[in-house]
């Protein structure tokens, strides 16, 4: 369930909001001034995964030349 960011155009205040379920929630108001005039901000994204440093390393082959009578050569 994702959680949305949102700023108050009125007071300029950043707040999250919790939706249950995947649709964009209608009527939010700033829970400070309580003003409707607040929009979406676009959310950082979290990245998980292999770093680069423990990553292995691998070497790129080099490009062969291709031979005129190489059966497998693609045709272009």
């Amino acid at each position: 369930m994702p959680i949305f960011e949102y700023g108050c155009k009125t007071c300029g205040h950043s707040f999250d909001k919790f939706v249950r379920g995947y649709n964009t929630p209608v009527g939010v108001t700033c829970p400070a001034c309580e003003s409707e005039e607040v929009e979406r901000k676009m959310s950082a994204v979290g990245v998980t995964g292999v770093w680069q440093s423990n990553a292995p390393q691998f070497d790129m082959p080099k490009p062969q030349r291709v031979r005129p009578d190489d059966p497998f050569r693609c045709i272009a």
